[in-house]
Formats: C-alpha cells, sequence, structure tokens
C-alpha cells in the first residue's frame, strides 16, 4: 500500500519563485528553539480518517465500450494534471474511452460541463465539486440517465453524509494531513505560535483544511494567531497574503499555507522581508515543493500521492459500470507522508 493522501489544492504555478530557490539557504525556519520549554504532547492519529481503506480494487467484467467523462477542477495545476492522468491511464487499460473537461475554479463551468457529459451520454463522470449543491440538478440527471458519478472531497470530512445518489467518496485526507503538520511543527518547536493562509474562494475542501490545521495544532498545544486567506488563487494572491499576516502578527514562528505553491510564495515573500526563523509548511508534494524542501525555503510538506487518488476514482467508476449493484466503501482515502530535510531523501511514490 502507498503511503499518500488527500489534497487537491488550487493555485496557478509559481514558476518565477521555484526558480529562485536555487542555491538559496536555509534562513526561514529553524527547528533548535522550543517556546514552551516542555515536550509536545504525543498523539496517535484518530481522527475521522483513521482506518478507512485505501483502494477500491481493480474492476472486472467491463463491457466492451465504455465512456468516462472527467472534470479537472483546475488542469493548470501540475497535482491535478496527475490525479486525471491517473484516471485516464486506468480508464484506457481497461479499454474505455477518455474525455476530460477543465472546470478552470468555476462553479459555473463545472456545473456546465456535468450537463455536457450527461447530454454525451457518457458511463460515468468524475468530478471534485466546487459547490455539491450547485450540482444537485446535475447529480439527479445523472443518476435517471444512469449514468454514475463518482466525487471526490464531497463530502470533504469523512463523519459527514455522502451526497444524495452518489454511491461512494474519495477522501483527499486533509484532516490526516493537518495532524502532520501540527505533529511535526510541534515536536521542533513546542508551544510555539502559528498563522494559517486559507484561500476566499467557495472551495469546502480548503475551508474544511483551514478549520482542521487549527484544531490540530491547537491540540498538539501550538497557539494560534490567526488566519489570512489569499484573495486570489495565485502566487500575487499568496504574496499578499503573506504581507498582511507578518504584520498583523509580526511574532509567528509557523506559517501553514494550504498548499505548495502558496507556501513557496510565502516563503520567498518572508526572505524578502528580512525575516528570519519562520517556519514555511505546505501541502501538496510538487516536484517545486520537494526542492524547496531541499534547498531551505520550506521547512516541510505533505507529500500527495494524486496518482492513487486518479486510479481509485476511476475504479470506482468502472466497477460500477461493471456491475451497478455493486456495494463500494462510503469513503476511500490514503495517508500522507510529511516531509522535511531529514527525509527528503524518501520522497516520491
Amino acid at each position: 500500500m502507498k503511503n499518500t493522501a488527500r489534497g487537491a489544492v488550487l493555485i496557478t504555478a509559481l514558476a518565477l519563485a521555484a526558480a529562485s530557490l536555487a542555491g538559496c539557504s536555509t534562513d526561514t525556519a529553524s527547528t533548535s528553539s522550543s517556546s514552551s520549554g516542555s515536550a509536545a504532547p504525543s498523539l496517535t492519529y484518530d481522527g475521522v480518517e483513521a482506518g478507512l481503506p485505501t483502494t477500491y480494487g481493480a474492476p472486472t467484467g467491463l463491457p466492451a465500450n465504455f465512456t468516462v467523462g472527467y472534470q479537472n477542477i483546475y488542469s493548470a495545476i501540475p497535482s491535478l494534471q496527475a490525479g486525471e492522468a491517473a484516471s485516464k491511464a486506468e480508464v484506457e487499460k481497461m479499454g474505455g474511452t477518455f474525455i476530460s473537461k477543465d472546470d478552470q475554479l468555476d462553479v459555473t463551468t463545472q456545473v456546465n460541463n456535468c450537463n455536457t457529459f450527461i447530454a454525451q451520454h457518457v458511463n460515468a463522470i468524475l468530478i471534485y465539486p466546487l459547490d455539491p449543491s450547485s450540482l444537485t440538478p446535475c447529480f439527479t440527471e445523472a443518476a435517471a440517465a444512469g449514468i454514475i458519478v463518482i466525487p471526490q472531497n464531497a463530502p470533504v470530512a469523512a463523519d459527514q453524509s455522502l451526497i444524495a445518489g452518489l454511491p461512494t467518496d474519495i477522501i483527499q485526507g486533509f484532516d490526516y494531513d493537518a495532524f502532520l503538520r501540527a505533529q511535526a511543527v510541534a515536536k521542533a518547536d513546542p508551544g510555539s505560535s502559528y498563522a494559517v493562509i486559507g484561500l476566499a474562494a467557495p472551495v469546502a475542501g480548503l475551508t474544511y483544511f483551514a478549520k482542521q490545521q487549527q484544531y490540530w495544532a491547537n491540540k498538539f498545544g501550538l497557539t494560534f494567531l490567526g488566519e489570512i486567506d489569499a484573495q486570489t488563487d495565485n502566487a500575487a494572491g499568496a504574496a499578499t497574503a503573506t504581507t498582511s499576516l507578518l504584520a498583523k502578527f509580526p511574532t509567528v514562528k509557523t506559517i501553514f499555507a494550504y498548499n505548495d505553491n502558496t507556501g513557496l510564495a510565502a516563503a520567498s515573500t518572508v526572505r524578502g522581508s528580512g525575516q528570519t526563523g519562520i517556519r514555511i509548511v505546505a501541502s501538496d508534494g510538487q516536484p517545486d515543493a520537494i526542492a524547496g524542501v531541499k534547498s531551505g525555503l520550506l521547512w516541510g510538506v505533505t507529500e500527495v500521492d494524486f496518482t492513487t487518488i486518479g486510479t481509485n476514482q476511476a475504479d470506482a467508476a468502472m466497477t460500477l459500470i461493471a456491475n451497478p449493484k455493486a456495494t463500494l466503501p462510503k469513503f476511500v482515502t490514503t495517508p500522507a507522508k510529511f516531509i522535511t530535510t531529514d527525509n527528503v531523501g524518501s520522497a516520491g511514490f
């Protein structure tokens, strides 16, 4: 079993910031100080994602011809590209036709794409709902047409009910991700202060991620200062949020960013401000982020195997195409691993 997890995350590539990583010294993080002088609590993960299955298994008995429609929530992101590529490879390996559309992080576009797939009479739709309530009519029409819908992060939490009419859900593991990040920081600097950079966009997964980050960080005894949301999902938005965060919380020791590229932008902004001793913690584990850990720009990152997420989404759909009465697990997830300079050599899946 691969040791993987959660998140699709949503931000444009930070090529310029990534390029600036080369040759940078470690000046944004320190792991030797302790704010409280006492050890962090020793906790074993017992959250809502504990014990969930990690795979559906390979489907069998598929018809000779079938078509799967894939809606990429934002195809500019490398991690989401990896998920789509995995779904495509799995469907085509089993003899199916794969069609993809880009939802462009826009609710209206996502609804339109879903309706288009219904009109094309695909056998299944793979989707990461931005706003599940807006897709209710599409889900209803799909069910009436005998089209299978396999969601990702709908709902985002494994203690919630499945959306009516949907047979299963792939949980990206935001809760476990938040646990791993808080655990690592608390071990390095017990009781230290932290702030969160979120995204001011209607993405339920990221709202939940920020909430759970605060929950687990507080459980580990870290001191919450506040949250600043990026107003736009790009490097400029992340940099502006970081500048505001530093001004509002000058004593911050750790910044938890909602994804890799936000973390990279935050780290570059902190470095440009001349401040030192601030840990930047990201999430996703894209190549630029792993490079950032190696160079010291990022203190750590949760690495997510989006390939497994994409494979699982396709396998769930094809299992039901082969046998509409098949019973699937309510939720499937994949554990994450946290990467720092200590174990960066183990990055990759």
